[in-house]
């Protein structure tokens, strides 16, 4: 997956991890509250406007965990300008076995990180997650459409993942941990760091980490992701796109 200059990357082979089973992930009981937040979309809900036509919707899937009830949507996005673009908002559905729409993101009061792509560089490819879709039976596709945002003038703040693991919780299963650095004089405000797991070319596994605040500066913030599906045994790719350019876009 290539992300360009914007969205820092990090890839974890094959990694073996004992889990842990025998109780319920909590990840399914809060993914509803974490679907509406302070951050949240107008009370209209999502409306897309314009389509884009710098930004390509390359691939989309839906991974759905059976047993958590909890499903996620998968998209890939490819950014053909050659400008740096933010707050994108993006609209997607989830349709079932007959492409009859079971499910969309343009719900009133959707939190932000979950109706928007955060940035994507000049050429470059970012993989978009929603993984607090909750109670969806019968998904089997996703559609999305990508609309007009902002066009990011000046530096582009640089992100760098460190020390990511695949690590095993009690409750939530597999987890995927590590550490965001802000090297910009910029501060990053609800950082979304994607992570996917692929064998081969296809994706087994999608999860997302909300960080609230990540300051410029040597320290770090430490992340974990939690999964739809099973990353085990796959290759780990990770991308944390800036959302945040201060005066810049």
């Amino acid at each position: 997956m290539s992300g360009g200059h914007l969205a820092a990357m990090a890839c974890v082979g094959a990694v073996a991890v004992l889990v842990l089973s025998g109780c319920e992930s909590s990840q399914s009981k809060s993914a509803r509250l974490r679907a509406a937040s302070q951050n949240a979309a107008p009370e209209q809900g999502l409306r897309l406007g314009r389509v884009n036509p710098d930004v390509r919707v390359t691939a989309s899937t839906v991974l759905t965990d059976t047993t958590a009830k909890r499903s996620a949507a998968v998209i890939t996005l490819h950014n053909t300008s050659r400008h740096t673009l933010s707050a994108l908002p993006l609209l997607f559905k989830l349709t079932d076995a007959t492409g009859k729409e079971i499910f969309s993101n343009d719900s009133a009061g959707a939190s932000a990180d979950l109706t928007t792509v955060p940035s994507l560089s000049p050429g470059g490819t970012l993989v978009w997650i929603n993984d607090v879709i909750v109670n969806v039976a019968g998904a089997k596709g996703a559609e999305a459409k990508i609309g007009v945002g902002e066009q990011v003038k000046g530096k582009v703040p640089q992100l760098r993942l460190s020390t990511v693991r695949l690590d095993s919780d009690p409750i939530d299963g597999v987890t995927a941990a590590g550490r965001v650095f802000n090297d910009s004089a910029v501060i990053q405000t609800g950082l979304v760091i994607f992570a996917v797991a692929r064998r081969g070319a296809k994706i087994v596994a999608a999860g997302r980490a909300v960080v609230p605040r990540v300051k410029p500066g040597r320290k770090g913030v430490r992340f974990t992701v939690f999964f739809v599906g099973d990353p085990r045994g796959a290759k780990l790719s990770l991308a944390a796109p800036p959302v945040s350019f201060g005066g810049g876009g």
